[in-house]
């Protein structure tokens, strides 16, 4: 289930609502999988208004389906989802594509969290976040995937 923003309700962004467009920009793009509808809406407008275009997906397993189509140049990722957790997502995004990973989530599961840190596999954000500090390491991962190329 994707999150569509009402157009007659939100100010014009930035970015590019993936939900609902699939025009091609320059701007950057970015997959939210989170299980809350709330917080996959709240993102999704903190990006669109930094200007990243945006998608989003209600499960890692929605998350997986829409990989192909949205192709992001990061994925914004929940540990803590109900069908599986970020972590089995965050594999089976890897065995798929390369892309960076930022895990957001609330739970601080810290063993498995430091370790993928340690490994070089994700970065973390906790929630409750300063806007600044999402945009910030976004900018941050993808200047540091591109730097990788």
């Amino acid at each position: 289930m994707q999150t569509p923003l009402n157009p007659t309700k939100n100010p014009p962004f930035r970015g590019t609502d993936l939900d609902v467009s699939s025009t091609e920009t320059e701007n950057k793009r970015v997959l939210i999988i989170d299980d809350e509808p709330d917080m996959l809406r709240l993102m999704k407008v903190i990006l669109l208004n930094a200007g990243f275009d945006a998608a989003t997906a209600i499960s890692g397993e929605d998350g997986l389906r829409r990989l192909s189509n949205i192709n992001p140049d990061v994925i914004l990722l929940d540990i803590m989802m109900p069908e599986s957790d970020g972590f089995a997502i965050h594999d089976e995004l890897r065995s798929i594509a390369d892309i960076p990973i930022i895990f957001v989530s609330a739970k601080s599961q810290v063993d498995q969290t430091v370790k993928m840190l340690e490994e070089g596999h994700a970065e973390f954000i906790g929630k409750p976040f300063h806007i600044d500090d999402l945009i910030s390491q976004i900018k941050r991962v993808m200047a540091a995937a591109e730097n990788k190329l």
